[in-house]
C-alpha cells in the first residue's frame, strides 16, 4: 500500500513523518526533467530517511516540478 500511495496523484501533508516514509510529493521529484529541477535524487521507494541520511531528499514545501519525464524519450 506505501508503493502506490507513493505514487498518487495527491497532496498530503504528512509533517516530520515525510523525512521517515515517502510521499507522492517527494516521489514527483525523483522524476523531474532536469530542465525542472535536479536529478538523481529521492530514490527511497517506501522509505525517504535513507535519502535524508545520504543528502539525496529533494522535497521542497509547496513546490512541485514544472515538468517530468527523461532527456531524450521527447517528452517532459
Amino acid at each position: 500500500m506505501q508503493a502506490m500511495f507513493g505514487f498518487a496523484v495527491v497532496t498530503v501533508n504528512l509533517g516530520w513523518f515525510r523525512y521517515l516514509l515517502n510521499t507522492p510529493q517527494m516521489h514527483a521529484w525523483h522524476h523531474t526533467h532536469p530542465d525542472s529541477g535536479p536529478i538523481n535524487k529521492n530514490f527511497g521507494i517506501t522509505l525517504s530517511v535513507w535519502d535524508c541520511l545520504f543528502r539525496k531528499a529533494h522535497m521542497p514545501a509547496g513546490e512541485f516540478p514544472a515538468s517530468l519525464g527523461f532527456v531524450g524519450l521527447g517528452y517532459h
